[in-house]
């Protein structure tokens, strides 16, 4: 029975496209919120806007951290560690 839901709905191809998606938004993020200057010290706080709205703000940092995860989580090695 999973055999045949595996051909019916291809669903490693969906989901290697959403990662890929999420990954280049959470890049987007990245660049647009200049993380860079917080990682190397070069500011001392995060600045929140008070125009934009705390669910953008909450959901870009969550891109951002999903775009880590894409990034920091490829094991493309077979080998097993003894």
């Amino acid at each position: 029975m999973l055999r045949i839901l595996e051909r019916a709905l291809p669903m490693k191809g969906i989901a290697k496209i959403l990662g890929l998606l999420i990954a280049v938004y959470g890049g987007y993020a990245f660049y647009k919120r200049e993380i860079v200057n917080y990682l190397f010290l070069r500011s001392h706080f995060v600045f929140f806007g008070p125009e934009e709205s705390l669910g953008v703000f909450l959901l870009d940092y969550i891109y951002i951290a999903m775009m880590g995860m894409q990034i920091g989580g490829k094991n493309k090695s077979k080998k097993v560690i003894e």
